[in-house]
């Protein structure tokens, strides 16, 4: 053995872990503890082990920056969620089988939402637990420290199926041992299935001035507010003549709960504010709205459920694991469900993109149909593509390609363009950042860059052009932010932000900076990680550039969705720092040395063929059209046909991906 203390990775530090580490105590001695995340109970049982001499100090938490280095060659993190993708989707077959036999009197849909979401389910546990993060930087810590390293993960919400199962064995061999949740035990799924059961009975509670069922209404989730409907919730309705009597506004947020000034707001415009969450009634109780289930619908599931859960009882392995999900995602819904049949909603917007889709399952219980956008443009295939609305519109080919070849089983796909980019577009901001940029020419800058971070800390992206800006007295430096007051979060770097916003050719915006209206004021617009923000600032007229620290070219998973890259080399797509100041410099002394530099021009197509301005216009068109067609007594897939076919009439058969 090493002379360095062993250390444990902890998962999910709970009370259960407290058997793993004791195991491994009797096996190495004293331990050194660090975890990716823990409950108070948790935080106690480290507490104790220090007390008793078991761990040498305080448990530690482990950096999320450590976890998943996001600035350098390591980045792996679209790879990885690829490769998780590919290996949950060998589990499809199986669960549908499983699903087919539970329930056999549904529509096909149904089953295909039931199916999808328990494949989301099980790739969220993965994703937010971070086996594959936590399991290399283990390794990292034992090549680097030479020591002896014990893993101790939850098991995975579905277990025994091939990739796991040689996952697990090079895992053992790294001594990894798993430790119970009782969150994940059938004992726990009877009682959770059967309170919710019994929940849902409770006499309704509703202090909302309208009647059930009195009419068909469109819903929007609140999430960002409707003082600006360009901008707001309600984005997709600016161009309808849908009167605003059909519109309720429904919270259900912790962080954006409703206050006297915004449900008056709604209503001065003739919009319906109704709260299906009894946690997020803000300080306006009288607007919370929750229907019983009728007992007669109660008792039907309460059957189902039954029989689900009898045979997960007597099952074992992989089949007993779907059937508590399967459990879980039917109860997950049957008040929901009610709410949303209860307000006569035949169409519902929702914020949601990522895990199990239960407002998809809701809305289609109750008879009408959720519709959707993303806000991101996606890398790679993930489940997080694995898109499920009935109708859902895409910016253009690239993310319609992620979508399909990530099984989306939405009925419906359509290419609508960018409609973040409209929604967020503003003149206010635009004045603002050309004010910056001109400021910093002023200070001396010759040309002006900004750049885009990531949610998770870049020490070393901010470090390197946070330098440049102290070597180069040529360059201006435009920083947006993801993060608030972004120098304390890297308080090692705090004289260098200094030095560097010192220098007058720094400058630091709001986070609520939208990245085009920031990305025209500069030469160049940078950003490392994620398609995004290189793609919204070229299709607002920049040139851009992508840091791939990951060499998404290179990559099998990903190779398929690279566009920037098949620009060629030295265009917009880079690998390291130093090739983008070099090739930045260059261009300033000599543009004819590389004219295409930051050009993406013969690929935008693939991302928003329209570029018009009026992606949101085609999203309440089509909402409108199938709203219409719901007026006139068609059913719901019938009015989905129409709505389609409409949509192909207008704007072209080729912007129907599926539908038609």
């Amino acid at each position: 053995m090493s002379d360095i203390t062993a250390r444990v990775f902890v998962q999910d530090l709970t009370t259960f872990s407290l058997f793993p580490l004791l195991r491994a105590f009797l096996r190495f001695g004293k331990l050194r503890l660090l975890y990716v995340s823990s409950n108070s109970i948790g935080m106690k049982v480290s507490d104790w082990l220090y007390k008793a001499g078991i761990i040498e100090c305080p448990a530690s938490q482990i950096a999320r920056e450590k976890l998943w280095p996001i600035d350098d060659h390591r980045n792996k993190a679209h790879v990885t969620k690829t490769k998780v993708h590919n290996e949950l989707s060998e589990l499809h077959h199986g669960v549908q089988v499983i699903v087919s036999e539970m329930i056999e009197t549904v529509d096909e849909y149904y089953r295909d939402l039931l199916v999808t979401n328990i494949i989301k389910r099980c790739a969220a546990d993965l994703r937010h637990f971070e086996q594959r993060r936590l399991v290399d930087y283990s390794l990292t810590v034992q090549n680097d420290m030479d020591c002896e390293v014990i893993i101790i993960l939850t098991v995975p919400l579905i277990s025994e199926y091939g990739s796991q199962r040689k996952r697990e064995i090079g895992w053992h061999d790294k001594y990894h041992y798993n430790q119970i949740m009782f969150s994940k035990t059938i004992v726990y799924t009877i009682i959770e299935v059967f309170r919710r059961l019994l929940i849902s009975t409770f006499p309704s509670s509703t202090g909302a001035k309208f009647r059930p069922n009195n009419g068909k209404f469109v819903g929007a989730a609140a999430c960002w507010g409707i003082d600006r409907f360009k901008a707001g919730d309600f984005f997709w309705w600016q161009h309808t003549n849908i009167p605003a009597s059909r519109l309720k506004y429904l919270f259900d947020r912790g962080d954006f709960q409703p206050t006297a000034e915004i449900v008056s707001n709604a209503q001065n415009k003739g919009i319906t504010s109704v709260c299906i969450n009894r946690s997020a009634r803000g300080e306006l109780h009288n607007i919370y709205y929750r229907m019983r289930v009728p007992v007669y619908e109660v008792m039907r599931n309460a059957s189902l459920l039954s029989r689900i859960i009898l045979r997960a009882v007597v099952s074992r392995g992989f089949t007993r694991d779907v059937l508590q999900i399967l459990a879980s995602e039917i109860v997950a819904v049957l008040s929901l469900g009610r709410q949303f049949s209860a307000l006569g909603l035949k169409a519902f917007w929702h914020y949601q993109e990522a895990g199990s889709d239960n407002i998809t399952t809701a809305m289609h219980l109750a008879g009408g149909i959720r519709f959707g956008t993303h806000w991101s443009c996606s890398d790679s295939v993930t489940t997080g593509n694995m898109r499920t609305p009935h109708v859902y519109f895409l910016w253009g080919e690239h993310d319609a390609r992620i979508c399909i070849d990530a099984n989306s089983i939405s009925p419906h796909l359509l290419l609508a363009g960018c409609a973040m980019s409209e929604m967020r577009y503003s003149d206010e901001q635009r004045k603002v950042a050309q004010s910056a940029s001109l400021s910093l020419r002023q200070s001396g800058a010759k040309f002006v860059i900004v750049i885009f971070d990531n949610s998770t800390l870049s020490s070393k992206f901010y470090r390197f052009f946070l330098q440049w800006v102290l070597d180069d007295p040529n360059l201006g430096l435009l920083v947006k932010p993801k993060k608030k007051n972004i120098s304390a979060h890297y308080s090692n770097m705090h004289l260098l932000f200094e030095n560097a916003l010192a220098t007058g050719r720094t400058h630091i915006f709001d986070v609520g900076m939208w990245p085009a209206n920031v990305s025209i004021a500069a030469d160049f617009a940078i950003g490392h990680s994620t398609l995004s923000t290189p793609v919204v600032a070229a299709l607002s007229g920049a040139r851009t550039i992508y840091l791939d620290y990951a060499r998404l070219d290179q990559q099998s998973a990903t190779r398929s969705y690279t566009d920037l890259h098949s620009l060629g080399p030295k265009r917009c797509v880079f690998y390291e720092h130093e090739s983008i100041r070099d090739a930045i410099t260059d261009y300033y002394r000599d543009p004819s040395s590389n004219p295409n530099l930051g050009d993406a021009t013969p690929v935008l197509d693939q991302f928003d063929p329209f570029r018009d301005g009026r992606a949101t216009q085609r999203i309440g068109e089509y909402i409108q059209w199938y709203l219409k067609s719901v007026d006139q007594g068609a059913i719901r897939e019938d009015a989905l046909d129409i709505a389609t076919r409409n949509y192909a009439d207008k704007w072209g058969a080729d912007k129907v991906v599926r539908g038609l």
